[in-house]
Formats: structure tokens, C-alpha cells, sequence
């Protein structure tokens, strides 16, 4: 039996087949953003770009150190119960790994440290708070002394729950947070995390994660202040689904043609 050759609807099925969406892991590119607002202090950011590998889910991995932090930011302005005007971070991120578009965040800690910088009477010493905890699930402790008095510092993730949001990690969704101490809530910030992904992958996704900073002063509680985490990916198509795309096309184009000769070859219209 003589080999057989591959009609042209044969050709065109591969070319769709592998054209359809969620076929297999693709690789995207992405733009990346990453902002720390920490209490009153200027926003940390830190950028980053690449390549990464998007599961037909829409799940994906970033790699850890994708994003590097060493700023010092000051804050802006310092509300009357805030005991710090100055920070320096020095953290990076760990390896974040987040879900499709039935659950698109995930987790990612930053790993790292953050020192802290004091004011007013009685002065404290510089508080180093490290980073391995507050991010994922877990609190980050401090504690100094000015001789007089005790300064605690206290950072964990805040748990939010809803119908649109996941108890701890970075998520999508509403979270609302202030400043608070015993008798009052100030400064309230809002943010809201959207998957807006086609399910080819590509699109934007943006993630917050809310962590809560509280000082205690000889055990007694004196401020709450907010610690939010913002994150932004953009995906674009990768240039082979492009290319599979104009594939797909360009068969459907020379299978009307091949129609249309063959039509014209028997003496046919084309439309029957």
C-alpha cells in the first residue's frame, strides 16, 4: 500500500489543535512590579521582567530573587503616634508560586530585613525586624530598649476572608486597612487585586497581600499600622502562539483555495 497523504482538513486540524487554548505549558513573557507600602514610609518598588512558563491552567512559578529591594524611604508625613521616620530594607523575594483563573493568587514571601529608625523622647535604638514569616504565614518579633522603656515591634499577616479572597497569601479581591490604636481607626487604604488574564494566559494580574505592623510600649498596645504588598504581572503572547495563530489562518486560506481550483477543475460552482 502506497503512503498516503495528509488532506487538507488533516492540515488544518493539526494546525487549530495546536492552536487551541490550554493545549500545553506556554512561555511568556512579563513585566513585573513589586511595591511595599510599609505605615507612612515612601513606597518601595522594585521591577523585573522575563520569561516564565504558564500552565494550561494559567498557574505559574516566579523564581526566587526576581525582585531585589535595598531602599532607605522616610516617612511621608509621620502621623503624631508613629514612633519610626525612617527604614532600610535589604530583602528579596522567594520562589512564588500562584494558581489559575479559577484561584488565581498564591504565595511568595520576602525574605529579608527591615530596620527601623526612631524618634522622639524617650529615643530607641534602631529595631531590626526580619523577614521569613510576615509574609507567608507566621509574626516577625522585635523588641529595644531605651533604658526607660521597651519597644516592641509585631508583623504578621493579617487573615481576610470572603467569597473573592483567600485566607492568607497574596490574593485577589477588596482589603481594606488603617491605622488604628485603642481609641481610634485613621488612615484607611484600600486596595483591590484583579485577574484580568484571557485564557490564553496573557493579560494583566494584579495581587495584594495584607500584613499589619503593631508597637507595643512595655507590653501595652499603641499602634496598628498597615504593611501592604502589591503585585503586578503583565503577560503577552509568546511568538510561536502568534505564529499558530496565523498557521491556523493562512490553512483556512489554502483550503478555500484548493476548494475553489478543484470546483472550477470540474466545471462546478464554488458554493455547491
Amino acid at each position: 500500500m502506497g503512503m498516503r497523504t495528509i488532506g487538507p482538513w488533516a492540515c488544518v486540524g493539526i494546525a487549530l489543535g495546536a492552536w487551541a487554548p490550554g493545549a500545553s505549558a506556554a512561555a511568556l513573557p512579563f513585566d513585573a512590579q513589586l511595591s511595599l507600602q510599609f505605615a507612612s514610609l515612601q513606597t518601595i518598588t522594585a521591577s523585573a521582567s522575563g520569561t516564565v512558563d504558564v500552565a494550561s491552567d494559567g498557574s505559574f512559578t516566579l523564581p526566587a530573587s526576581l525582585f531585589v529591594v535595598d531602599q532607605t524611604a522616610m516617612a511621608e508625613p509621620s502621623p503624631p503616634t508613629q514612633v519610626y521616620t525612617k527604614a532600610s530594607f535589604a530583602f528579596h523575594n522567594g520562589t512564588g508560586m500562584f494558581g489559575g483563573t479559577k484561584m488565581a493568587g498564591g504565595t511568595m514571601p520576602l525574605l529579608g530585613k527591615v530596620k527601623l529608625f526612631s524618634k522622639g523622647s524617650p529615643a530607641f535604638p534602631p529595631a531590626t525586624l526580619m523577614l521569613t514569616k510576615a509574609f507567608t504565614v507566621g509574626t516577625e518579633t522585635a523588641n529595644v530598649t531605651s533604658g526607660a522603656s521597651t519597644l516592641t515591634l509585631s508583623m504578621y499577616q493579617y487573615p481576610v476572608t470572603g467569597p473573592t479572597v483567600a485566607t492568607v497569601g497574596w490574593r485577589i479581591g477588596k482589603v481594606v486597612q488603617s491605622f488604628s490604636t485603642t481609641s481610634s481607626n485613621f488612615g484607611t487604604r484600600t486596595h483591590t487585586g484583579v485577574n484580568s488574564r484571557t485564557a490564553h494566559g496573557a493579560g494583566s494580574l494584579n495581587l495584594v497581600i495584607p500584613v499589619y505592623l503593631n508597637r507595643y510600649v512595655n507590653r501595652s498596645f499603641a499602634l496598628s499600622a498597615p504593611v501592604t504588598g502589591l503585585l503586578s504581572i503583565t503577560f503577552t503572547p509568546e511568538p510561536g502562539e502568534l505564529w499558530l495563530q496565523g498557521t491556523s489562518i493562512a490553512a483556512l486560506a489554502l483550503l478555500g483555495v484548493g476548494r475553489l481550483r478543484h470546483s472550477r477543475r470540474d466545471g462546478r460552482s464554488p458554493s455547491r
